[in-house]
Formats: structure tokens, sequence, C-alpha cells
């Protein structure tokens, strides 16, 4: 059995915070830290959870 050459993936983790109360505006935010990552050359982006719809757990 051959073997693949190995390949390597660049990854963007980031840790901002949205605009709270904010979709337009996070969404807004999301597409400028993307377009960062991808001039970084990463291949994927991982945001935290509930990242876009920007409201904080004393809400709920």
């Amino acid at each position: 059995m051959s073997s693949a050459p190995a390949s390597t993936v660049r990854v963007a983790v980031i840790q901002h915070e949205p605009v709270w109360l904010d979709l337009e505006k996070t969404v807004q935010k999301t597409i400028r830290i993307i377009e960062e990552a991808a001039q970084a050359k990463a291949k994927l982006v991982a945001f935290p959870e509930c990242w876009i719809p920007g409201y904080p757990a004393w809400i709920w």
C-alpha cells in the first residue's frame, strides 16, 4: 500500500467577541475576519460556538 504525500492545512482559530446584540455588525465583522484569515492563507476558519447570534447567556 502506498502512502499519500503529507499535506499541510493552515487553520485560523478566532478569539474575538461578536458585536453583542447586533447581528448585522457581527456578520460584517465575521466577513472581515474571514478575509484576513484568507489573506494569511488559512483554509479553515474556526469561530467560537454561538458566534453569529451574538447574544450573551444572560439574555435567555
